[in-house]
C-alpha cells in the first residue's frame, strides 16, 4: 500500500500552525489590553475609541485568517471591509447620540 501524500508540505503545515498560534496570542494580548483599559477607570470618551480600534484589529486578524480573505479575490475583501466600515460608522453614530441624550 502506498503512502498518502499530505495536502501541504511539512514546513507549510508548521508555518500554518505557527500563524494560528501567533494570531491567538495577539488576540489574547489585545483582549487583555482592552480589559486593562476598562479597569483602570479612564473616561469613556477616551476608552471607547481605543476599544473600537482594538476590536476592529481583532476582527480583521480573525477574518483574514479564518475566513481565508487573504487568499481570495479582492472583491470579497472589499465587501467585507465595506460591511465592517458601515458597522463601525453606525456604532459610532449610536454612541454619539446616546452620549447627547445622557
Amino acid at each position: 500500500m502506498g503512502q498518502e501524500t499530505p495536502l501541504l508540505p511539512a514546513n507549510a503545515e508548521r508555518s500554518q500552525k505557527a500563524l494560528y498560534v501567533t494570531i491567538g496570542i495577539l488576540s489574547l494580548v489585545l483582549t487583555l489590553l482592552a480589559v486593562f483599559l476598562v479597569e483602570i477607570g479612564l473616561q469613556a470618551s477616551v476608552v471607547l475609541p481605543i476599544l473600537i480600534v482594538l476590536a476592529v484589529i481583532q476582527v480583521l486578524m480573525q477574518a483574514f485568517l479564518f475566513m481565508h480573505l487573504r487568499g481570495s479575490r479582492h472583491v470579497y475583501t472589499y465587501f467585507f471591509l465595506a460591511g465592517l466600515s458601515l458597522a463601525v460608522l453606525i456604532g459610532t453614530c449610536l454612541m454619539v447620540l446616546i452620549q447627547q441624550w445622557a
